[in-house]
C-alpha cells in the first residue's frame, strides 16, 4: 500500500533539459537572422534523440542529453544535485573550389560549438531564464568541450564535437505534515521547599 500521500512533481533536471532545447533553439535562430551565416541555417536542436551518426542528415544537429548526476547536501527535504548536460553537435559539409569538406565541415563544428558556449554562459542565461518565485538554479557552466575524431571514409565530410554543461540545482522532496494532536493538557504544581517554591510542569497529549 501507498505510503506517500502527496503527488510528486516533476524533477529540477527534466525541466533544465527542456530548457535547454527552448534556449537554443531560440538563439541560434535569432543568429542566423543577424548574421545571415550559412552555417547556421538549418541547424535542428534535438532533445534525447539517438543513433544520428549513422543517419543522413540535412544540416546541421545539436542533441542535448542528460547522461549523469551526483548528489550532495543532503536533508530530509532537498538535495542539491551536479547535473551534466551534454551538447552534441554534428554536422557534415561538401568539397567546394578549393576546400575540402573535412575542413569546412570542422570549421562549422568549431562554430556551433562556441556559439552554444557562449549562449549558455551568457549572463542573462545565469538561471538559465527560469521565472519561479523559489530559485533553484544554483551554479552553471560549461566544463569542456571534446572533439571526436573522423577516422571512417566519410563522402559527407562528417565531423562531431560534445559540450559539456554543468547545472547545480535543488531539488526538493515535500515533508511530511505532522498529525494534529486531539488534545493537549498541561498541569503547573507549586511545590513549597525548605529553599522556597518549586514549579513542576506535568504535559501529555492525546
Amino acid at each position: 500500500m501507498s505510503k506517500i500521500t502527496q503527488k510528486i512533481e516533476v524533477q529540477a533536471f527534466e525541466l533544465i533539459r527542456e530548457k535547454l532545447g527552448v534556449i537554443l533553439r531560440e538563439e541560434i535562430d535569432a543568429q542566423w537572422m543577424m548574421s545571415y551565416d550559412t552555417d547556421l541555417d538549418e541547424v535542428d536542436v534535438l532533445i534525447e534523440s539517438t543513433g544520428l551518426d549513422k543517419v543522413e542528415l540535412k544540416g546541421s544537429v545539436v542533441n542535448i542529453v542528460f547522461p549523469t548526476a551526483t548528489f550532495g547536501n543532503k536533508n530530509q527535504g532537498s538535495v542539491d544535485g551536479e547535473y551534466k548536460f551534454f551538447i552534441d553537435i554534428y554536422t557534415n559539409s561538401k568539397t567546394t573550389g578549393d576546400q575540402a569538406g573535412s575542413y569546412r565541415s570542422a570549421k562549422k563544428l568549431h562554430k556551433l560549438l562556441g556559439l552554444c558556449r557562449s549562449i549558455l554562459e551568457d549572463p542573462v542565461y545565469k538561471k538559465l531564464d527560469f521565472t519561479f518565485s523559489t530559485p533553484f538554479i544554483m551554479r552553471t557552466g560549461v566544463t569542456n568541450i571534446d572533439i571526436r575524431a573522423n577516422t571512417e571514409d566519410d563522402a559527407k565530410n562528417s565531423a562531431m564535437g560534445r559540450l559539456t554543461f554543468s547545472v547545480t540545482a535543488n531539488e526538493v522532496n515535500k515533508l511530511k505534515i505532522a498529525e494534529y494532536l486531539e488534545s493537549y493538557i498541561t498541569t503547573a504544581l507549586l511545590n513549597e521547599t525548605a529553599l522556597g517554591y518549586f514549579w513542576e510542569g506535568l504535559s501529555y497529549g492525546g
